[in-house]
């Protein structure tokens, strides 16, 4: 089945990509002209959203994946404050993302407003998004000053948002990427505008990759250099959208996607593991559709519906299975729908009410075992309060999920009734500085392999209850005619109770709810631009962040007050670009404190803190024919560093990249 829905969806992007010669005359003598426009737009709106919100986001514009080279969600997430990436090893690893210290199943994740799900195991790969098309990552921590969008949103602790680019000219792209450690990568993108109101994009992208970089083996006094097994990948993403847009009478946006990889997974480095190999392939379908209509000048109303299909297959190969390997295949069908309201009775207020509901299924290869499906309702009241110097935004979301497991393993229903509230103040007239707080209750039901994975599931599970506090300031101004500055600080703190963790139980390990973590942080956000010359621009921006998180469980425990594995006390950014009309030049670096692989904080347990540099340069160049040609190089970890994010799990070293665009 999954290699059908990859037919259809590769033969439905050539035949838009066929459709390039249609318009050509009429692409030419607007493109940049809308490019120049559209950049002046951006960073207006950027600025706004980013210093108005009443809870901190922090955004990537397309703008900053060119100039940075970033090439998948994960590369731009690196470089955000309050956040952790979890790589398990560079180019075929696993890539999650985690805020202020509440994990990676906390962090929602929404393409094109519409949210992606893994209904078995919770987990979304950052690391499979790819730039090329994207206009805008944006990360809100807590509750957004939005408040008509679906309620899966209103969910998490944090929300992912990837927002496709919309055409503004017709026009065709095709990008060729090379690399260190067999690096090879090619993308086709093709955009139509036709009609007034209607236009489409049509997007390719086909990678693979050795991932075979060195890295050295320390044993004791000794050390040796080897090179990384099971790390190549393969893949192959093809998406389609269509656009239509009817001013202020609505919108509606239609995607159908296809990703389809193969990929090794690079084991943990130990001595003398070299009998582990392990393999996953990933097929993934889904056709999605929003509409959004004005019924009135004070109502409006919104529908989204989505169907997903996710085929995973994992096999590892190891001589201590009686057969020689464990091979796992689970195939997940999920149906989801939301319909929702929108009353803005004027004097600044604004009302929503917005209701989701979604099925899934999940069947899997497992003797005698299960197949639950999950039945998951949820319905927000939003209520919004924007005039003058202040914002103000409520919510209550209610949640109801139902499984069903079949014979013993019925659990029971799960409910709760979860509040936030967000205030936003600029007290000094037009002084841009403003001072938000913000709370947010958060209930995190277990995934359906938390509780039915055949070697680690429990049923018994409690779902986790994280509560979060917010406080912060933020200034954006002038400084004068030739430079600007945007600034923001937060101080945070969470709770977490009845956490859901995976806990050795005598020869198994299976998972439980480990009692309580505090968290308690600081983020802080750093940008200035100026010109201090004609046709020169420098653009400095810095990150910084402080998180204490630690076990709070057991008074009695050898891990109490410590830190929880793989989160930094300390972790900044920064980054110096300088664009001008011969070359643009990027410089980031980034750094991140010491973390321990496990719950106890002693020596043997410690990772060491690292900084890594990468540098980017970058020109377009005009051709004949109103073509435009980009190319960009980019040195990463230049100086070589040896390190790792999760323990046994070596990052690569230094490595280069080439990229060649050319548009007509």
């Amino acid at each position: 089945m999954q290699r059908f829905f990859g037919a259809v969806a590769l033969c439905a992007i050539c035949m838009w990509l066929c459709g390039a010669h249609i318009c050509r005359a009429q692409q030419v003598d607007t493109l940049s002209s809308v490019r120049n426009l559209a950049e002046i737009e951006v960073v207006g709106d950027a600025v706004d959203i980013v210093l108005s919100s009443a809870t901190p986001v922090q955004e990537v514009r397309s703008g900053d994946i060119e100039r940075f080279g970033y090439t998948t969600a994960a590369d731009a997430l690196k470089r955000m404050a309050g956040v952790q990436v979890q790589d398990y090893g560079g180019i075929g690893g696993l890539k999650t993302v985690s805020v202020r210290g509440l994990g990676a199943k906390h962090t929602a994740v929404s393409y094109d407003g519409v949210a992606v799900s893994d209904a078995y195991s919770g987990q979304i790969d950052i690391g499979r998004y790819a730039l090329d098309n994207v206009e805008l990552l944006s990360l809100t921590v807590g509750q957004g000053n939005d408040i008509f969008r679906p309620a899966r949103s209103f969910a998490s602790a944090g929300l992912l948002e990837i927002k496709s680019r919309r055409p503004l000219a017709t026009r065709t792209a095709a990008k060729v990427r090379g690399g260190s450690f067999g690096l090879l990568g090619a993308v086709l993108l093709r955009e139509r505008i036709f009609g007034r109101h209607w236009s489409y994009s049509a997007h390719l992208n086909v990678q693979r990759a050795d991932g075979d970089y060195p890295f050295t083996l320390v044993n004791g006094s000794q050390s040796s250099r080897q090179h990384r097994a099971d790390g190549d990948t393969k893949s192959i993403a093809a998406e389609g959208n269509l656009f239509g847009s009817f001013g202020s009478r609505g919108n509606v946006q239609m995607k159908v996607a296809y990703y389809d990889s193969e990929r090794g997974l690079p084991g943990s480095v130990r001595l003398y593991n070299k009998e582990n190999s392990e393999r996953l392939w990933d097929n993934n379908f889904y056709v999605q559709a929003t509409g959004e209509v004005a019924l009135s000048a004070k109502w409006r109303a919104r529908a989204v519906a989505k169907y997903n299909y996710l085929f995973s297959r994992y096999k590892q190969v190891n001589k201590n299975y009686s057969a020689g390997y464990q091979a796992d295949a689970n195939t997940q069908n999920e149906y989801y729908a939301s319909v929702g309201a929108l009353y803005t009775p004027g004097g600044g207020f604004s009302f929503s009410l917005t209701s989701d509901l979604s099925f899934a299924t999940v069947k899997n290869n497992f003797l005698a075992g299960r197949e639950p499906q999950r039945i998951n309702s949820q319905t927000v009241l939003a209520a919004s309060y924007e005039k003058g110097s202040v914002t103000a935004t409520a919510s209550l979301l209610g949640t109801l999920l139902a499984d069903d497991a079949g014979g013993s393993s019925k659990t029971d229903n799960k409910k709760r009734l979860s509040p936030a509230v967000s205030l936003a103040w600029q007290p000094f007239g037009n002084v841009p500085l403003r001072l938000r707080a913000s709370y947010k209750d958060i209930f995190r039901t277990p995934t359906l392999a938390d509780l039915y994975y055949q070697r680690m599931g429990n049923v018994e599970l409690k779902p986790e209850r994280a509560t979060q506090y917010n406080v912060g300031a933020t200034y954006g101004g002038s400084l004068g005619s030739r430079a600007s500055v945007a600034l923001s600080i937060d101080g945070y703190y969470n709770r977490v109770k009845d956490k859901i963790v995976a806990l050795p139980t005598m020869y198994i390990w299976r998972m439980q709810n480990y009692g309580r973590v505090y968290v308690k942080g600081v983020d802080a956000t750093l940008s200035v631009t100026c010109s201090p010359a004609r046709n020169v621009e420098l653009i400095a921006d810095a990150t910084y962040s402080y998180s204490h998180t630690v076990d709070k469980t057991n008074r009695n425990s050898k891990n109490y007050g410590h830190q929880i594995p793989y989160t930094p006390r300390h972790a900044a950014n920064g980054s110096l670009t300088l664009n001008n009309k011969w070359i643009n030049i990027s410089y980031l670096v980034t750094f991140v404190g010491e973390r321990y692989m496990l719950p106890q904080n002693i020596t043997e347990n410690r990772l060491p803190a690292y900084t890594e540099h990468t540098v980017s340069l970058n020109r377009e160049f005009a051709l004949r024919g109103n073509r435009l040609l980009r190319l960009q190089g980019e040195l990463l970890n230049f100086t070589d560093k040896s390190y790792e994010i999760i323990g046994y799990y070596p990052m690569p070293g230094r490595q280069w990249r080439l990229t060649a665009c050319i548009t007509f």
